[in-house]
């Protein structure tokens, strides 16, 4: 029997693939024009090879090869990803083709225990193309993947690899932006969007700063060009920009952040929600990095480097307003779209951002939802660290400690009062897709400090 035969085929009326077919789903009417609130450039190509779904599907049996013969796999770095994603960015995972879906859950069964690099990233990854009826936040905007590239690369390499994980998402993004500008010149609301996303890679420097040594190219040059209102000028330069930035990053990034593109739908401002949850991830999880870092200098009886340390995460969070710029373009009706394809997959469930809380002092559980994975903190924290070695060194040695405390507090609750303002603008007063009040969940936590115990500390230096 061919591989070919092995997965769900036109000829098996009573097997998974008749199964399949009856949860496919019926795509709704989408807007005529592309960019913000329209289709995705991506959707509307017919130029791309293998568009067919029987295509697709060939390439995959091919590498998987016949049950019972594992020598006949292929490579891990050889699986047809950009195949795959090419189809379910035509039509949005939602919408992709049953029989390929069901092909991708046979593969993942399929998988032995991996062992490389390779083949954890393509473990890590299969899950997100089946998991629509089940998936998480994580598997939505495919944090897995990003983070495993990271995490098999020891110690301060491991940042380096995210910041320039957050260079690359950002030229992707300005490279997409700058296409649908070009299809559609004029569009006053894709013009302010492209700047936007040009202004935002302007400002990478200031997101991932260790990017520039990974990615070898000026990443503060301020937006470039002066390019005024010719739309057609600024869509070449946002190209040229991103992708003078993209061909430079290193190509396990590069092709990893273009696998862990799988929207829902496809509309482009989901491309745009997507690259933007992810650049947040990563900015959470680098402050998380300099937060574990800060509590063991505490604990060496290092304040001057436990300082550092937070002050590193407190300009990374600074820098968050021109990514927040990038979101408020997106219309309300595009986001309810998105939410639409998105229900039980929330902001609330991303680890990251709870483990900064969560390190940060003692504070009573958030809310959350039966999706969200507990985050569990052993070790003190470094509200904790922090009152331990005032004590041993008194308030002259930690003074430079506190007031990088106070300054990442302040960026922190700045962070998420924009948020708050966003999140009010684009989706109202509906409720999150967590389980949350949405917006008046948002505002009820914007004003929670980090440092619950500084403050009391300083206001009662005060008061006395």
């Amino acid at each position: 029997m061919g591989a070919r035969e092995q997965l769900p085929s036109d000829r098996d009326g009573t097997g998974r693939l008749a199964i399949a077919r009856s949860l496919a789903r019926t795509a709704p009417q989408w807007p005529p024009h592309v960019g913000v609130g329209g289709r995705s450039v991506h959707s509307t190509r017919t130029d791309v090879p293998d568009r067919t779904a029987r295509g697709v599907l060939d390439r995959v049996a091919r590498w998987l090869g016949p049950p019972g013969d594992p020598a006949a796999r292929g490579r891990a770095e050889a699986f047809p990803y950009r195949e795959v994603v090419e189809r379910y960015r035509h039509h949005g995972r939602t919408y992709a083709d049953p029989a390929l879906v069901e092909a991708l859950r046979e593969v993942h069964a399929r998988l032995p225990a991996p062992r490389t690099l390779p083949e954890r990233l393509l473990a890590d990854w299969l899950p997100s193309t089946f998991d629509q009826d089940d998936g998480d936040y994580d598997s939505y905007v495919n944090m897995p993947v990003l983070e495993r590239l990271a995490d098999e690369y020891p110690g301060s390499d491991a940042d380096t690899v995210h910041d320039a994980e957050l260079v690359a998402l950002l030229s992707d993004l300005l490279i997409v932006e700058g296409e649908a500008l070009a299809a559609d010149p004029g569009a006053q609301p894709q013009r302010i969007r492209t700047h936007a996303t040009l202004q935002a890679l302007a400002r990478a420097a200031e997101l991932a700063p260790l990017a520039a040594g990974a990615v070898g190219v000026a990443l503060d040059s301020r937006g470039g060009r002066r390019i005024g209102r010719d739309d057609t000028a600024l869509a070449g330069w946002a190209r040229l920009r991103g992708q003078g930035v993209l061909d430079r990053v290193p190509a396990p990034v590069r092709r990893t952040v273009e696998s862990a593109m799988l929207p829902t739908t496809p509309l482009h401002d989901e491309i745009m929600f997507i690259r933007s949850v992810q650049i947040f991830e990563i900015v959470y999880r680098q402050m998380f990095r300099c937060l574990e870092r800060a509590v063991a200098a505490l604990m060496d009886g290092d304040p001057v480097a436990a300082a550092g340390e937070l002050d590193d995460a407190g300009r990374r969070v600074a820098a968050t307003p021109v990514l927040f710029r990038v979101l408020t373009t997106m219309s309300r009706p595009a986001f309810a779209h998105i939410r639409a394809h998105t229900d039980g997959r929330s902001a609330v469930q991303s680890r990251a951002y709870r483990q900064v809380e969560r390190l940060s002092a003692v504070r009573p559980p958030a809310a959350t939802d039966d999706r969200t994975a507990p985050v569990v903190i052993t070790g003190p924290t470094l509200q904790e660290a922090f009152d331990a070695r005032l004590a041993d060194l008194g308030p002259d040695a930690m003074r430079p400690v506190a007031e990088a405390m106070l300054r990442l507090d302040r960026g922190w609750r700045a962070m998420k009062r924009t948020h708050w303002g966003i999140t009010r603008k684009i989706i109202g007063s509906v409720p999150g897709t967590g389980g949350t009040a949405g917006a008046d969940y948002l505002k009820g936590t914007a004003e929670i400090p980090l440092f619950p115990g500084l403050r009391d500390a300083a206001r009662e230096r005060a008061a006395g």
